[in-house]
Protein backbone atom coordinates (compact mmCIF):
# COMPACT_ATOMS: atom_id res chain seq x y z
CA UNK A 1 0.00 0.00 0.00
CA UNK A 2 2.98 2.34 0.31
CA UNK A 3 3.81 2.14 -3.41
CA UNK A 4 0.99 3.81 -5.29
CA UNK A 5 0.97 3.55 -9.08
CA UNK A 6 -0.95 6.50 -10.47
CA UNK A 7 -2.62 6.37 -13.90
CA UNK A 8 0.08 6.37 -16.57
CA UNK A 9 2.81 5.29 -14.15
CA UNK A 10 5.23 2.44 -14.85
CA UNK A 11 6.83 0.44 -12.04
CA UNK A 12 9.70 -1.89 -12.93
CA UNK A 13 10.94 -3.87 -9.94
CA UNK A 14 13.71 -6.43 -10.16
CA UNK A 15 14.58 -9.04 -7.57
CA UNK A 16 16.26 -12.37 -7.01
CA UNK A 17 13.90 -15.30 -6.45
CA UNK A 18 14.98 -16.90 -3.17
CA UNK A 19 12.03 -19.24 -2.64
CA UNK A 20 11.96 -22.94 -3.31
CA UNK A 21 9.64 -24.39 -5.94
CA UNK A 22 6.00 -23.57 -5.29
CA UNK A 23 2.95 -21.70 -6.57
CA UNK A 24 2.69 -18.01 -5.68
CA UNK A 25 0.40 -15.21 -6.74
CA UNK A 26 0.40 -11.43 -6.96
CA UNK A 27 -2.19 -8.64 -6.78
CA UNK A 28 -2.39 -4.89 -6.02
CA UNK A 29 -2.45 -3.87 -2.36
CA UNK A 30 -3.91 -0.36 -2.40
CA UNK A 31 -5.45 0.25 1.02
CA UNK A 32 -9.27 0.14 0.99
CA UNK A 33 -9.24 -0.98 -2.67
CA UNK A 34 -7.64 -4.44 -2.51
CA UNK A 35 -10.94 -6.33 -2.62
CA UNK A 36 -12.14 -4.35 -5.65
CA UNK A 37 -8.90 -4.81 -7.58
CA UNK A 38 -8.65 -8.55 -6.97
CA UNK A 39 -12.35 -9.15 -7.60
CA UNK A 40 -12.25 -7.47 -11.01
CA UNK A 41 -9.23 -9.49 -12.10
CA UNK A 42 -5.96 -7.78 -11.15
CA UNK A 43 -4.18 -10.92 -9.96
CA UNK A 44 -2.09 -13.74 -11.39
CA UNK A 45 0.10 -16.75 -10.66
CA UNK A 46 3.86 -16.96 -10.31
CA UNK A 47 5.17 -20.52 -10.64
CA UNK A 48 8.66 -21.17 -9.27
CA UNK A 49 10.71 -24.27 -10.08
CA UNK A 50 14.09 -25.35 -8.71
CA UNK A 51 16.65 -28.17 -8.83
CA UNK A 52 14.63 -30.26 -6.38
CA UNK A 53 11.37 -30.02 -8.32
CA UNK A 54 13.23 -30.88 -11.54
CA UNK A 55 14.33 -34.24 -10.12
CA UNK A 56 11.00 -35.37 -8.63
CA UNK A 57 8.61 -37.86 -10.17
CA UNK A 58 5.61 -35.52 -10.42
CA UNK A 59 3.38 -34.26 -13.23
CA UNK A 60 5.10 -31.21 -14.74
CA UNK A 61 3.85 -30.52 -18.29
CA UNK A 62 2.02 -27.22 -17.97
CA UNK A 63 -1.54 -27.32 -19.25
CA UNK A 64 -1.41 -31.08 -19.87
CA UNK A 65 -0.83 -32.82 -16.55
CA UNK A 66 0.15 -29.71 -14.53
CA UNK A 67 -2.90 -27.47 -14.48
CA UNK A 68 -3.45 -24.12 -12.73
CA UNK A 69 -6.81 -23.79 -11.04
CA UNK A 70 -7.61 -20.25 -9.86
CA UNK A 71 -10.95 -20.24 -8.03
CA UNK A 72 -13.07 -17.11 -7.71
CA UNK A 73 -16.76 -16.58 -7.03
CA UNK A 74 -18.50 -13.83 -8.96
CA UNK A 75 -21.82 -12.00 -9.17
CA UNK A 76 -23.15 -10.93 -12.57
CA UNK A 77 -25.65 -8.06 -12.63
CA UNK A 78 -28.49 -8.77 -15.12
CA UNK A 79 -29.51 -5.10 -14.93
CA UNK A 80 -26.07 -4.01 -16.17
CA UNK A 81 -25.57 -6.31 -19.18
CA UNK A 82 -24.24 -9.03 -16.89
CA UNK A 83 -21.24 -6.97 -15.84
CA UNK A 84 -19.47 -8.04 -12.67
CA UNK A 85 -20.99 -6.72 -9.47
CA UNK A 86 -18.84 -6.70 -6.35
CA UNK A 87 -20.38 -8.90 -3.67
CA UNK A 88 -18.85 -10.43 -0.56
CA UNK A 89 -19.66 -13.85 -2.00
CA UNK A 90 -20.93 -14.33 -5.54
CA UNK A 91 -23.35 -16.94 -6.84
CA UNK A 92 -21.21 -18.06 -9.82
CA UNK A 93 -17.95 -19.98 -9.61
CA UNK A 94 -15.22 -19.25 -12.14
CA UNK A 95 -12.05 -21.28 -12.69
CA UNK A 96 -9.30 -19.39 -14.53
CA UNK A 97 -11.93 -16.84 -15.54
CA UNK A 98 -14.24 -19.49 -17.05
CA UNK A 99 -17.86 -20.31 -16.15
CA UNK A 100 -18.93 -23.98 -16.11
CA UNK A 101 -15.35 -25.06 -16.83
CA UNK A 102 -14.04 -28.42 -17.93
CA UNK A 103 -10.57 -29.72 -18.73
CA UNK A 104 -9.33 -32.75 -20.66
CA UNK A 105 -7.23 -34.95 -18.38
CA UNK A 106 -5.02 -37.80 -19.65
CA UNK A 107 -5.40 -41.25 -18.09
CA UNK A 108 -2.49 -40.76 -15.68
CA UNK A 109 -1.57 -38.65 -12.69
CA UNK A 110 -2.53 -34.98 -13.07
CA UNK A 111 -1.40 -32.13 -10.84
CA UNK A 112 -3.67 -29.20 -9.97
CA UNK A 113 -2.17 -25.97 -8.61
CA UNK A 114 -5.12 -24.55 -6.68
CA UNK A 115 -5.30 -20.89 -5.69
CA UNK A 116 -8.25 -19.53 -3.73
CA UNK A 117 -8.36 -16.01 -5.17
CA UNK A 118 -11.86 -15.34 -3.85
CA UNK A 119 -12.27 -12.31 -1.66
CA UNK A 120 -14.08 -14.19 1.14
CA UNK A 121 -15.29 -17.72 0.37
CA UNK A 122 -13.51 -20.83 1.67
CA UNK A 123 -13.58 -24.01 -0.47
CA UNK A 124 -13.64 -27.57 0.87
CA UNK A 125 -12.06 -29.38 -2.05
CA UNK A 126 -12.70 -33.05 -2.82
CA UNK A 127 -13.52 -35.39 -5.69
CA UNK A 128 -16.84 -36.73 -6.88
CA UNK A 129 -17.64 -39.99 -5.10
CA UNK A 130 -15.02 -39.26 -2.41
CA UNK A 131 -12.23 -40.54 -4.68
CA UNK A 132 -8.95 -39.96 -2.80
CA UNK A 133 -6.22 -37.63 -4.06
CA UNK A 134 -2.73 -36.73 -2.86
CA UNK A 135 -1.61 -33.35 -1.60
CA UNK A 136 2.00 -32.54 -2.48
CA UNK A 137 2.51 -28.82 -1.72
CA UNK A 138 1.20 -25.85 0.25
CA UNK A 139 1.90 -22.09 0.24
CA UNK A 140 5.66 -22.41 0.62
CA UNK A 141 6.49 -25.50 -1.40
CA UNK A 142 6.41 -29.27 -1.27
CA UNK A 143 5.40 -31.24 1.78
CA UNK A 144 7.91 -33.81 2.98
CA UNK A 145 5.89 -36.58 1.30
CA UNK A 146 2.58 -36.95 -0.59
CA UNK A 147 -0.43 -37.13 1.72
CA UNK A 148 -3.57 -39.03 0.73
CA UNK A 149 -6.88 -37.35 1.60
CA UNK A 150 -10.45 -36.86 0.43
CA UNK A 151 -11.00 -33.27 1.63
CA UNK A 152 -8.79 -30.19 1.67
CA UNK A 153 -10.01 -26.83 2.96
CA UNK A 154 -8.54 -23.89 1.04
CA UNK A 155 -8.99 -20.39 2.46
CA UNK A 156 -8.64 -17.10 0.55
CA UNK A 157 -5.01 -16.48 -0.32
CA UNK A 158 -3.94 -20.10 0.21
CA UNK A 159 -2.31 -22.23 -2.47
CA UNK A 160 -2.26 -26.02 -2.49
CA UNK A 161 -1.08 -28.56 -5.04
CA UNK A 162 -2.87 -31.87 -5.36
CA UNK A 163 -2.37 -34.87 -7.64
CA UNK A 164 -5.30 -36.94 -8.92
CA UNK A 165 -4.80 -40.38 -10.46
CA UNK A 166 -6.98 -40.52 -13.58
CA UNK A 167 -5.38 -43.74 -14.88
CA UNK A 168 -8.68 -45.59 -14.44
CA UNK A 169 -10.79 -42.90 -16.14
CA UNK A 170 -11.91 -44.06 -19.58
CA UNK A 171 -11.82 -41.67 -22.52
CA UNK A 172 -15.07 -39.72 -22.63
CA UNK A 173 -15.89 -40.34 -18.96
CA UNK A 174 -15.63 -37.56 -16.41
CA UNK A 175 -14.83 -36.97 -12.76
CA UNK A 176 -15.57 -33.65 -11.08
CA UNK A 177 -13.66 -31.67 -8.49
CA UNK A 178 -16.26 -30.60 -5.93
CA UNK A 179 -16.38 -28.09 -3.09
CA UNK A 180 -18.15 -29.81 -0.17
CA UNK A 181 -19.08 -26.64 1.66
CA UNK A 182 -21.94 -28.21 3.61
CA UNK A 183 -19.20 -29.89 5.67
CA UNK A 184 -17.53 -26.62 6.72
CA UNK A 185 -17.64 -25.62 10.36
CA UNK A 186 -19.93 -22.84 11.56
CA UNK A 187 -18.33 -19.47 11.01
CA UNK A 188 -16.22 -20.54 8.03
CA UNK A 189 -17.24 -18.38 5.07
CA UNK A 190 -18.94 -20.49 2.43
CA UNK A 191 -20.44 -22.87 4.97
CA UNK A 192 -23.18 -22.35 7.54
CA UNK A 193 -22.18 -18.67 7.80
CA UNK A 194 -21.30 -16.44 10.71
CA UNK A 195 -23.23 -14.78 13.48
CA UNK A 196 -24.14 -11.77 11.34
CA UNK A 197 -25.61 -13.87 8.52
CA UNK A 198 -23.58 -13.09 5.43
CA UNK A 199 -26.45 -13.00 2.91
CA UNK A 200 -24.71 -14.87 0.08
CA UNK A 201 -23.06 -17.70 2.00
CA UNK A 202 -24.71 -20.68 0.39
CA UNK A 203 -23.81 -23.69 2.59
CA UNK A 204 -24.04 -25.91 -0.50
CA UNK A 205 -21.91 -28.45 -2.31
CA UNK A 206 -21.08 -27.46 -5.89
CA UNK A 207 -18.89 -28.42 -8.82
CA UNK A 208 -15.64 -26.57 -9.34
CA UNK A 209 -14.17 -28.29 -12.40
CA UNK A 210 -15.30 -31.19 -14.60
CA UNK A 211 -12.39 -33.40 -15.69
CA UNK A 212 -12.97 -35.32 -18.94
CA UNK A 213 -10.86 -38.39 -19.70
CA UNK A 214 -8.59 -38.66 -22.74
CA UNK A 215 -5.71 -40.98 -23.63
CA UNK A 216 -2.51 -40.96 -21.60
CA UNK A 217 0.50 -39.02 -22.87
CA UNK A 218 3.91 -40.39 -23.77
CA UNK A 219 5.41 -38.73 -20.68
CA UNK A 220 2.79 -40.07 -18.26
CA UNK A 221 3.55 -40.14 -14.52
CA UNK A 222 1.92 -43.01 -12.61
CA UNK A 223 3.92 -42.97 -9.36
CA UNK A 224 4.90 -40.01 -7.18
CA UNK A 225 8.26 -39.64 -5.49
CA UNK A 226 7.79 -40.89 -1.89
CA UNK A 227 10.04 -38.08 -0.57
CA UNK A 228 9.38 -34.57 -1.86
CA UNK A 229 11.15 -32.30 0.56
CA UNK A 230 12.97 -32.05 3.89
CA UNK A 231 12.62 -29.39 6.57
CA UNK A 232 14.95 -28.00 9.18
CA UNK A 233 12.29 -26.48 11.40
CA UNK A 234 13.17 -23.81 13.92
CA UNK A 235 12.93 -24.89 17.55
CA UNK A 236 10.74 -23.14 20.09
CA UNK A 237 13.67 -23.08 22.47
CA UNK A 238 15.61 -20.98 19.96
CA UNK A 239 12.94 -18.27 19.71
CA UNK A 240 14.12 -14.75 20.51
CA UNK A 241 10.66 -13.23 20.90
CA UNK A 242 6.98 -14.19 21.14
CA UNK A 243 4.22 -11.92 19.87
CA UNK A 244 0.51 -12.06 20.69
CA UNK A 245 -2.21 -10.80 18.38
CA UNK A 246 -5.89 -10.87 19.28
CA UNK A 247 -8.56 -10.80 16.57
CA UNK A 248 -11.22 -8.42 17.84
CA UNK A 249 -14.40 -6.68 16.71
CA UNK A 250 -17.17 -8.15 14.63
CA UNK A 251 -20.05 -5.69 14.56
CA UNK A 252 -21.05 -5.03 10.95
CA UNK A 253 -18.17 -7.27 9.84
CA UNK A 254 -15.51 -4.80 11.04
CA UNK A 255 -12.68 -6.87 12.51
CA UNK A 256 -9.33 -5.67 13.84
CA UNK A 257 -6.04 -6.85 15.31
CA UNK A 258 -5.69 -5.87 18.98
CA UNK A 259 -8.57 -3.37 18.55
CA UNK A 260 -6.39 -1.25 16.26
CA UNK A 261 -7.46 -0.23 12.77
CA UNK A 262 -4.72 -0.10 10.14
CA UNK A 263 -2.83 3.19 10.02
CA UNK A 264 -0.30 3.68 7.23
CA UNK A 265 1.77 5.89 9.54
CA UNK A 266 1.94 3.48 12.49
CA UNK A 267 4.42 0.62 12.72
CA UNK A 268 2.75 -2.04 14.86
CA UNK A 269 5.76 -4.31 15.36
CA UNK A 270 9.53 -3.81 15.09
CA UNK A 271 11.56 -6.96 14.46
CA UNK A 272 15.30 -7.57 14.46
CA UNK A 273 16.93 -9.21 11.46
CA UNK A 274 17.84 -12.88 12.03
CA UNK A 275 15.52 -13.22 15.01
CA UNK A 276 13.43 -16.37 15.38
CA UNK A 277 9.94 -15.48 16.56
CA UNK A 278 6.77 -17.24 17.68
CA UNK A 279 3.52 -15.52 16.75
CA UNK A 280 0.37 -16.48 18.64
CA UNK A 281 -2.88 -15.44 16.97
CA UNK A 282 -6.05 -15.63 19.06
CA UNK A 283 -9.50 -15.72 17.47
CA UNK A 284 -11.36 -16.12 20.73
CA UNK A 285 -13.33 -12.89 20.42
CA UNK A 286 -15.14 -13.36 17.08
CA UNK A 287 -17.40 -16.00 15.60
CA UNK A 288 -15.93 -15.84 12.09
CA UNK A 289 -12.94 -17.63 10.61
CA UNK A 290 -10.05 -15.42 9.45
CA UNK A 291 -7.21 -16.41 7.06
CA UNK A 292 -4.14 -14.73 8.59
CA UNK A 293 -1.51 -13.78 6.00
CA UNK A 294 1.95 -12.30 6.55
CA UNK A 295 4.37 -10.78 4.04
CA UNK A 296 8.19 -11.14 3.91
CA UNK A 297 8.46 -14.60 5.49
CA UNK A 298 6.87 -18.02 5.62
CA UNK A 299 6.27 -20.03 8.75
CA UNK A 300 5.66 -23.44 10.27
CA UNK A 301 2.47 -23.90 12.29
CA UNK A 302 3.41 -25.12 15.77
CA UNK A 303 -0.04 -25.97 17.05
CA UNK A 304 -3.74 -25.16 16.91
CA UNK A 305 -5.38 -24.95 20.33
CA UNK A 306 -2.32 -26.70 21.72
CA UNK A 307 -2.55 -29.64 19.30
CA UNK A 308 -0.01 -30.36 16.56
CA UNK A 309 -1.29 -29.23 13.14
CA UNK A 310 -2.80 -31.70 10.66
CA UNK A 311 -0.50 -32.96 7.91
CA UNK A 312 -1.77 -30.53 5.29
CA UNK A 313 -0.54 -27.66 7.50
CA UNK A 314 2.86 -29.22 8.18
CA UNK A 315 4.75 -27.46 5.38
CA UNK A 316 5.84 -23.87 4.93
CA UNK A 317 2.89 -21.48 5.00
CA UNK A 318 2.12 -17.80 4.64
CA UNK A 319 -1.67 -18.09 5.14
CA UNK A 320 -3.40 -19.99 7.93
CA UNK A 321 -7.14 -20.09 8.59
CA UNK A 322 -7.95 -19.31 12.21
CA UNK A 323 -11.41 -20.60 13.02
CA UNK A 324 -13.67 -19.23 15.77
CA UNK A 325 -12.43 -19.95 19.31
CA UNK A 326 -9.05 -21.05 17.93
CA UNK A 327 -5.50 -20.04 18.82
CA UNK A 328 -2.78 -20.69 16.25
CA UNK A 329 0.92 -20.50 17.00
CA UNK A 330 3.57 -20.39 14.30
CA UNK A 331 7.35 -20.01 14.24
CA UNK A 332 9.48 -18.19 11.68
CA UNK A 333 12.81 -16.48 11.14
CA UNK A 334 13.20 -12.97 9.72
CA UNK A 335 16.47 -13.69 7.97
CA UNK A 336 16.43 -12.14 4.52
CA UNK A 337 15.32 -8.51 4.38
CA UNK A 338 15.89 -5.51 6.65
CA UNK A 339 14.91 -1.93 5.93
CA UNK A 340 14.41 0.94 8.41
CA UNK A 341 11.91 2.65 6.11
CA UNK A 342 9.74 0.21 4.19
CA UNK A 343 7.43 -1.98 6.32
CA UNK A 344 5.84 -5.35 5.60
CA UNK A 345 2.18 -6.18 6.15
CA UNK A 346 0.13 -8.79 7.96
CA UNK A 347 -3.61 -8.94 7.42
CA UNK A 348 -6.74 -11.01 7.11
CA UNK A 349 -7.05 -12.34 3.57
CA UNK A 350 -10.80 -11.85 3.59
CA UNK A 351 -10.28 -8.73 1.57
CA UNK A 352 -13.29 -6.79 2.83
CA UNK A 353 -11.90 -7.28 6.35
CA UNK A 354 -8.46 -6.09 5.24
CA UNK A 355 -9.88 -3.03 3.47
CA UNK A 356 -11.84 -2.08 6.60
CA UNK A 357 -8.71 -2.03 8.73
CA UNK A 358 -7.85 -5.63 9.68
CA UNK A 359 -4.18 -5.14 8.84
CA UNK A 360 -0.96 -4.21 10.61
CA UNK A 361 2.61 -3.54 9.55
CA UNK A 362 6.07 -4.33 10.82
CA UNK A 363 9.61 -3.16 10.23
CA UNK A 364 12.58 -5.51 10.09
CA UNK A 365 15.71 -3.67 11.20
CA UNK A 366 19.31 -4.46 12.05
CA UNK A 367 19.75 -5.45 15.68
CA UNK A 368 20.61 -2.25 17.60
CA UNK A 369 23.32 -4.11 19.52
CA UNK A 370 25.36 -3.99 16.30
CA UNK A 371 24.76 -0.27 15.71
CA UNK A 372 26.72 2.60 17.31
CA UNK A 373 25.57 5.80 18.92
CA UNK A 374 22.59 4.43 20.81
CA UNK A 375 22.53 7.51 23.02
CA UNK A 376 21.85 9.80 20.08
CA UNK A 377 19.37 7.35 18.56
CA UNK A 378 17.41 7.23 21.78
CA UNK A 379 17.06 11.02 21.68
CA UNK A 380 17.01 11.69 17.96
CA UNK A 381 13.37 12.89 17.92
CA UNK A 382 14.03 15.91 20.13
CA UNK A 383 16.96 16.96 17.91
CA UNK A 384 14.78 17.30 14.81
CA UNK A 385 12.81 20.56 14.67
CA UNK A 386 10.42 22.05 13.92
CA UNK A 387 8.14 19.07 13.32
CA UNK A 388 5.80 19.74 11.53
CA UNK A 389 7.76 22.18 9.38
CA UNK A 390 7.06 24.43 6.39
CA UNK A 391 10.44 25.84 5.30
CA UNK A 392 13.46 24.25 6.98
CA UNK A 393 14.04 21.07 8.96
CA UNK A 394 16.95 21.32 11.39
CA UNK A 395 18.79 18.18 12.45
CA UNK A 396 21.04 18.83 15.43
CA UNK A 397 23.55 15.97 15.72
CA UNK A 398 25.89 17.60 18.24
CA UNK A 399 29.23 15.94 18.76
CA UNK A 400 27.89 12.64 17.45
CA UNK A 401 27.78 14.08 13.95
CA UNK A 402 31.30 12.86 13.45
CA UNK A 403 29.96 9.28 13.34
CA UNK A 404 27.47 9.99 10.56
CA UNK A 405 27.89 10.15 6.80
CA UNK A 406 24.66 11.31 5.20
CA UNK A 407 21.14 12.50 5.96
CA UNK A 408 18.38 11.72 3.45
CA UNK A 409 14.71 12.58 3.13
CA UNK A 410 12.56 9.76 1.74
CA UNK A 411 8.90 9.93 0.77
CA UNK A 412 6.41 7.20 1.64
CA UNK A 413 6.93 5.58 -1.76
CA UNK A 414 10.55 4.94 -0.79
CA UNK A 415 11.97 7.60 -3.14
CA UNK A 416 14.92 9.72 -1.94
CA UNK A 417 13.88 13.36 -2.46
CA UNK A 418 16.86 14.96 -0.71
CA UNK A 419 20.30 13.82 0.42
CA UNK A 420 23.16 15.73 1.99
CA UNK A 421 26.51 14.93 3.62
CA UNK A 422 26.61 15.13 7.42
CA UNK A 423 30.24 14.13 7.99
CA UNK A 424 31.77 16.15 10.82
CA UNK A 425 28.70 18.39 11.10
CA UNK A 426 26.93 19.13 14.36
CA UNK A 427 23.88 20.58 12.60
CA UNK A 428 22.29 20.07 9.19
CA UNK A 429 19.56 22.36 7.83
CA UNK A 430 17.36 20.89 5.10
CA UNK A 431 15.30 23.19 2.88
CA UNK A 432 11.90 21.53 2.37
CA UNK A 433 9.83 24.42 1.02
CA UNK A 434 9.75 22.92 -2.49
CA UNK A 435 8.45 19.53 -1.30
CA UNK A 436 4.76 18.65 -1.38
CA UNK A 437 2.96 18.50 1.94
CA UNK A 438 2.67 15.21 3.79
CA UNK A 439 4.70 12.71 5.78
CA UNK A 440 8.36 11.97 5.07
CA UNK A 441 11.08 9.84 6.59
CA UNK A 442 14.41 11.23 7.71
CA UNK A 443 17.22 8.66 7.41
CA UNK A 444 20.56 9.14 9.18
CA UNK A 445 23.30 6.89 7.81
CA UNK A 446 26.28 6.00 9.99
CA UNK A 447 29.84 5.22 8.94
CA UNK A 448 29.51 1.55 9.87
CA UNK A 449 26.62 1.21 7.33
CA UNK A 450 23.92 1.17 10.02
CA UNK A 451 21.09 3.69 9.86
CA UNK A 452 18.32 5.24 11.87
CA UNK A 453 15.04 6.67 10.63
CA UNK A 454 12.18 8.74 11.98
CA UNK A 455 9.14 10.44 10.47
CA UNK A 456 8.38 14.13 10.14
CA UNK A 457 5.63 16.19 8.53
CA UNK A 458 5.75 19.01 5.97
CA UNK A 459 2.73 21.31 6.27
Amino acid sequence: PHTKMLPGDTWSPDFEVLNEATTFWYHPHLHKKTEEHVYFGAAGLIIVEDDNSDTLSIPRIYGVDDIPMIIQDKKFDPLQANQLKLEKTGDSIMINGTLNPHVDVPAQMVRFRILNASTMRVYNVGLEGDVPFQMIASDGGFLESPETMTRLMVAPGERVEIVVDFSGLASGDSLSIISFNTELAFGVQGGPGGPFGYPNVDNMDFELLRCKGIAATAQAVYTLSPVLNSFNKWLETDADTSRFIEITGGMNQVFLFNDLSFDMNVVNETIYLDDIEIWEIHNTGTMDAHPFHIHDIQFFVLDINGVAPPVHLSGLKDVVLIEPSATVRFITKFETFADPIVPFMYHCHILTHEDKGMMGQFLVIENPSSSPDESIKDNIDILIYPNPTKETLTVNLGEEGVNTERISVVNLMGEIVSSTSSQGKQQVDINVNTFTTGEYILVIQYKNNSSYSTKFVIE
